[in-house]
């Protein structure tokens, strides 16, 4: 069976092969879970989004016992552990740790604590090796980027043995917000979606353009929502539920349901952007929650989105200088989780292994010399191309596995 070239080309520009194909010419994928059904309708209000996600949390905890509730401290998660507790659902706020007492485990046990709910740190097993990495890469079918799942994947023993399911706000920011007005600045979907998917520094121009037409050529009918929805969570962030799932976690998004989609978009954009509508949900009903500072900054979480962005990037900025204008200088950045933090792992942990095995990786839809370019960057710490990097690695095992 031959390989498929234009899988290949859309998992290096868009991060996700486009529909069920695999990257073996003629073979498709059976996928497991689908986008529910939404409806548009008239007069909706935000506590219609409440209600609805509050029913969907009740479908989707009755009869567990023992319910866990991953709990980054952001704005989402926060919210769906409130939301879970309002209902006198016994639970369990869970953070994902380095150990280091970093800005998520503080933000999350003051959550925690504000709510009077048990709050359980769990600490990332230092076992970022390429057999890990093979594994996910195999539950993937190497169609997404295996470090999404990195931490939760190496947590898994663990959370099996402790819960018997896991609730995530994981979605809850592409479907009930989008982040930015800049999406809405244009009445065109098709080039707002390019801002975020298109990045073609690893492919040759001709197999980036071929992308591109065929990325128009599906979606240049589409809503924003449609394009969003088909792309960003069906084809790349489900299918990294599907894995987890694989490996026997019940893992949960509530946000995924009809009647929560259907409330959100039947919304005016302008309650839907920069996390306008989580806010408001959390302001009117545990306003508490919204005087606990920002994962992102030292502010509390009613100040506006821009700020919290705004002293993110200039403490990053600050961190750099600090670091004689490098991004790690030796150890993972503060602000991030010691495990999640993929750039360092890629240099300091794997460097070896990631340079032999990107320059094995001989295709002839990639730019050699952009890569090149990329790794001398990336291992002098003048920028994180992480991101590339995986997905480039993504494709090295997968091959090794399937075209020795």
């Amino acid at each position: 069976m031959d390989l498929n070239e234009d899988a290949l080309a859309e998992f290096l520009l868009l991060n996700f092969v486009l529909g069920d194909h695999t990257f073996r010419k003629g073979e498709k994928v059976k996928r497991l879970l689908d986008i529910p059904k939404f409806e548009v309708y008239e007069d909706a209000t935000v506590s219609d989004v409440e209600n609805a996600l509050r029913e969907s949390i009740q479908r989707i905890t009755n009869g567990k016992e023992k319910i866990g509730i991953f709990l980054s401290g952001g704005k989402d998660s926060r919210l769906l552990l409130a939301l879970t507790n309002s209902l006198k659902i016994n639970v369990t706020a869970v953070t994902i740790s380095d150990g280091t007492g970093g800005v998520e485990d503080i933000v999350g046990s003051k959550v925690a604590k504000t709510l009077k709910i048990p709050h359980k740190l769990l600490r990332v097993p230092n076992a970022f090796s390429p057999d890990i990495i093979s594994e996910i890469v195999d539950l993937t079918y190497g169609l997404i980027s295996f470090s999404g799942i990195l931490p939760t994947y190496l947590l898994k023993n663990e959370l099996r043995d402790n819960f018997d399911i896991i609730l995530s706000g994981n979605l809850m920011t592409e479907i009930m917000d989008m982040c930015e007005r800049r999406w809405y600045e244009s009445n065109e979907p098709i080039k707002v979606t390019r801002r975020k998917f298109f990045r073609g520094i690893l492919l040759k121009k001709e197999y980036a353009n071929m992308v591109e037409n065929k990325f128009i050529s599906i979606y240049k009918n589409k809503t924003l929502e449609e394009i969003i929805l088909d792309t960003e969570i069906r084809n790349k962030r489900i299918r990294g539920v599907e894995a987890l799932n694989g490996v026997g976690l019940k893992y949960e998004l509530p946000v995924l349901d009809s009647d929560v989609m259907s409330a959100v978009y039947s919304l005016p954009f302008e309650q839907r952007i920069n996390g306008r509508l989580v806010k408001s949900i959390m302001k009117k009903t545990y306003p508490e929650l919204m005087k606990i500072r920002s994962t992102r900054s030292i502010f509390p979480l009613f100040s506006p989105w821009w700020i919290h962005e705004g002293f993110k990037r200039i403490r990053d900025n600050i961190d750099f200088i600090k670091n004689d204008f490098k991004l790690w200088a030796g150890k993972p950045r503060y602000n991030r989780t010691g495990m999640c933090d993929r750039g360092f792992h890629f240099k300091y942990t794997l460097g070896g292994y990631v340079k032999e095995a990107i320059s094995e990786l001989d295709l002839k839809l990639i730019d050699h010399d952009s890569i090149k370019q990329l790794l001398e960057n990336h291992f002098s710490e003048q920028k994180d191309y992480s991101s590339d990097i995986a997905k480039l690695l993504t494709i090295k095992i997968w091959m090794e596995k399937n075209f020795p």
